[in-house]
């Protein structure tokens, strides 16, 4: 079962998130409240991206361009 740490315990605690994600899976980083992170093993990662199928994987970058290219940061209003 995946472990929740704060923000403030993962400054001062990653070696051993790390660690615990390798030996007992991926350790989730909450800030608030809030889930904000995961931590996972290279293997699991690696399993994950294997997966991940070509249109999930254009689905995933087309959604990180739309958040890292938000048009009211720009001032632009979208066309309804």
């Amino acid at each position: 079962m995946p472990r929740l740490w704060t923000m403030q315990e993962a400054k001062s605690k990653m070696g051993r998130i790390v660690r615990n994600a390798f030996e007992e899976g991926p350790q989730i980083l909450t800030r608030n409240g809030r889930i904000q992170a995961v931590v996972l093993s290279i293997d699991d990662y690696r399993k994950l991206r294997h997966k991940q199928s070509p249109l999930s994987s254009l689905h995933t970058r087309m959604m990180r361009f739309e958040r890292d290219h938000d048009d009211h940061e720009d001032g632009l209003t979208k066309n309804d």
